[in-house]
């Protein structure tokens, strides 16, 4: 059972701008506001993971000790249904860069 530890990122805002910068030059034709909620949802969902695959699904509660589900499971799917929101737009680059290729 792991213990919940924060994850090392930019700040959000730094995030959030990298993968708007990302998706503009991919996407040309995408709206600011399409670019600027998939990035939002993107980093959500990015910070969810990662913190997901170093704790585990189950965590020891800060207080109690008592296992508890992985709070960012719920943050991870509905940055999942967010960014899937979005028509129109090819965000292969940013799923590359994750997935290392």
């Amino acid at each position: 059972m792991g213990e919940m530890t924060p994850t090392s990122q930019p700040t959000p805002d730094q995030a959030i701008q990298e993968a708007v910068r990302v998706l503009r030059a991919a996407n040309p034709r995408i709206s600011m506001a399409d670019a600027v909620t998939y990035a939002t949802a993107w980093t959500e969902y990015v910070t969810a993971d990662e913190n997901i695959r170093a704790n585990g699904t189950v965590v020891a509660h800060p207080k109690t000790g008592a296992p508890i589900t992985n709070p960012y499971l719920p943050v991870r799917a509905d940055a999942m249904k967010r960014m899937a929101s979005v028509r129109g737009i090819s965000a292969d680059v940013l799923w590359q860069r994750r997935s290392g290729l």
